[in-house]
């Protein structure tokens, strides 16, 4: 088998650093096969990386921190002579670039680098945007090929065909533009999560692991432990990507702890890790309580460092957060979306008691965790009521830091294609910034109250917030040194 030179692009700016996780498995998938990867990486390029960690802390809603000088220099050369730079020596048998909607404007600057300088080397496209809304990118000017769904086997595929002669054609999970049309072949059965190899972050910039937490500056290492979500909230693409994968297998899937462990184990030494993040869509949404407590019992046996993740408020009970805290655990980021029983139930469908959110509050507090508050502002049918019912339930609940979005109709969600049919939007933009900007102009709720209506959630936050004690990193792992 011939060795295939496999560029992929990361174009990602204006959102964090972070090693993209598809990115991390895809590229250790081609090296394990026997292929050489180059990551192409637009997140230290341009004249300043204006991250959303930025637009919390000038908005008061996170710590001030020195995240920006320790993000260093940019590289604010041309883009086309970078990229030359960078591929020189290494002309690519196919480029695979990851997408989603908010990066799409960066995807197309890159396809166009490739044009220019590679001519018409193979380009496919992966990742969420692809997977929920196919047309629009196999449509894309430039883009040869997409992948549906998950990409570990199939980017090997592609990466075999595209020196060994073989056809791009019969891969599964793959569209491919033909003179006939669109080829759309069929779903492959989704992975066992053990079969998706350790991720590869030789690749990327170590200012990626670098995060801001309550003013200070961490080395963050972020892990998979679940992959899935099966909740059937309409602001989110979780349920179109379960609907996409219907028939191929046991869509919530969890690594085996030992391997996950394992994984984790060898990343903290490497890269000498403070802080671990949970990136599932919603850690404890399929855990039981037997296999919560044996997964944490390891952890802090074999990796002992504070972490963190986001959650419903469903799973909050004092059996699951007792474990937490004894392992560890410093926030939890819990997503109230609304303090309206109407809009959680009927426009978001997430149909969570106020009784219940309160009461996964002030468990957090009892055991000392740091909790964290996510609310939606500027949803279809929210009324300015409603907006006051969210400033209310926040003031119960005081948590320990609020992040007040504003809505964004993603494309692929129900929400999305409710703002359509209502007029609301065309389709989407790709500059949509939930940190940022209000995105919706509605009949009973105007884009400029929208915006007002935040700015009083924030400041009602500012001036009623009374902060209680948690855990802080250094509490942790000092408590490990005693242990």
């Amino acid at each position: 088998m011939n060795k295939a030179k496999v560029l992929l692009i990361y174009p990602n700016q204006d959102t964090v650093p972070r090693v993209p996780t598809a990115l991390a498995i895809l590229s250790a998938k081609l090296i394990e096969k026997g292929h050489d990867v180059k990551v192409f990486d637009l997140s230290f390029l341009g004249d300043k990386f204006i991250t959303d960690f930025d637009y919390l802390e000038d908005k008061g809603l996170a710590k001030k921190s020195s995240f920006s000088e320790a993000m260093g220099s940019m590289d604010n050369r041309p883009l086309d002579i970078i990229f030359k730079e960078q591929i020189r020596g290494f002309p690519p048998d196919l480029v695979g670039i990851t997408l989603l909607q908010r990066n799409y404007a960066n995807t197309l600057k890159c396809i166009k680098l490739v044009r220019d300088e590679l001519g018409d080397v193979p380009i496919a496209a992966g990742g969420i945007m692809p997977t929920i809304a196919p047309d629009i990118v196999i449509n894309t000017e430039g883009i040869d090929m997409i992948n549906i769904g998950e990409g570990e086997e199939s980017i090997v595929e592609l990466a075999e065909a595209s020196v060994n002669g073989r056809a791009f054609s019969e891969i599964q999970n793959v569209w491919l533009k033909t003179d006939n049309g669109i080829k759309k072949n069929p779903l492959r059965p989704l992975i066992n999560m053990d079969d998706s190899p350790a991720y590869n972050w030789e690749l990327f910039d170590e200012r990626h692991l670098i995060r801001p937490y309550e003013g200070k500056i961490y080395r963050f290492g972020s892990f998979e432990f679940g992959r899935g979500c099966t909740k059937k909230c309409t602001f989110c693409a979780a349920p179109y990507l379960k609907k996409a994968a219907d028939g191929l297998g046991k869509y919530l899937r969890y690594k085996s702890i030992e391997q996950l462990v394992r994984e984790m184990r060898e990343k903290v030494d490497q890269y000498n890790l403070e802080l671990i993040q949970f990136c599932d869509a919603d850690f404890m949404q399929g855990l039981r309580v037997d296999t919560l407590r044996e997964f944490m019992t390891l952890y802090k046996q074999e990796i002992g460092l504070p972490f963190l993740f986001q959650n419903g408020p469903e799973t909050l009970n004092e059996d699951r957060i007792k474990i937490l805290a004894d392992a560890g655990c410093v926030t939890i980021t819990i997503g109230v979306e609304s303090g309206s029983d109407r809009i959680r139930r009927h426009v978001i469908k997430k149909p969570i008691s106020r009784e219940r959110i309160l009461r996964g509050f002030d468990l957090l507090r009892k055991y000392k965790i740091r909790s964290g508050a996510n609310y939606i502002i500027g949803v279809p049918d929210e009324t300015e009521e409603d907006v006051w019912e969210t400033i209310h339930l926040n003031r119960e609940i005081d948590p320990a830091s609020i992040a007040a979005n504003y809505f964004v109709p993603f494309i692929g969600t129900e929400l999305y294609d409710v703002c359509q049919q209502r007029g609301y939007i065309d389709s989407f933009d790709s500059d949509w910034n939930m940190y940022k900007d209000n995105s919706l102009d509605m009949p009973q709720l105007s884009e400029k109250r929208i915006n007002e209506l935040v700015n009083i959630l924030i400041e009602d936050f500012s001036e009623t917030h009374i902060p209680y004690e948690y855990q802080t990193p250094e509490q942790v792992l000092e408590m490990r040194k005693v242990s």
